[in-house]
């Protein structure tokens, strides 16, 4: 019998958000929903979406902040919680009772797939995960969200200014949900490949 805390994934396997298993991860899952989820709840001139998020994450530890092959898995895997509970807007997340729950659950869903994809249970802690995040966040939000106060302050201050330039082109790629698919199916098999790691068994279809 399916369990009632359990949703339908796009592979139609039944994963239970509230009892979730690492055997249950399965990469095409993560791969596709990340894929058609935009950031910022949607509020951005262009879509661009959580699996695009992710991969310039892995490409700013690997290229700004000398991160190799795990660490580069750590961003690309940081927002897999997000695959299967979409995410929360950040004043809601942090500033209320239901985002304390949400967050609990998002933790007990991260070291599920920790251990799906080998990787530390405090992997999307990580400093250099972290600090590659922030600056995304910041290079996402002036070219996506027509340069908010907040984000041009932040990359003042953070000294990223470069970074926004240097990343500019990102955003006039194409940026679909397929295309996006399936390059991110494509960089997370091979970046666990030169982490070590087999993730075959956890593709299943395309």
């Amino acid at each position: 019998m399916r369990s009632a805390t359990a949703i339908p994934t796009y592979s139609g396997l039944d994963f239970d958000v509230l009892a979730p298993r690492a055997e249950d991860v399965r990469l095409v899952d993560v791969v596709h929903a990340l894929s058609h989820l935009c950031r910022f709840t949607g509020h951005t001139r262009i879509f661009w979406s959580v699996g695009a998020h992710v991969m310039l994450v892995a490409d700013l530890v690997r290229d700004r902040l000398d991160g190799g092959p795990q660490l580069q898995l750590a961003a690309l895997m940081h927002e897999t919680s997000e695959a299967y509970l979409c995410d929360l807007p950040t004043p809601l997340k942090y500033g209320t009772n239901i985002g304390q729950t949400y967050r609990e659950i998002e933790e007990r869903l991260m070291a599920v797939a920790a251990e799906a994809f080998r990787l530390p249970a405090d992997f999307h802690r990580n400093p250099i995960v972290k600090r590659a995040d922030e600056i995304a966040v910041v290079i996402e939000a002036i070219h996506l969200m027509n340069n908010p106060p907040w984000a041009i302050e932040r990359a003042t201050t953070s000294g990223v200014v470069e970074l926004v330039a240097a990343y500019a082109h990102r955003f006039r790629r194409d940026a679909t949900p397929a295309h996006t698919r399936a390059l991110l199916k494509q960089r997370i098999l091979a970046t666990g490949t030169a982490a070590g790691h087999d993730f075959l068994q956890l593709a299943g279809a395309a």
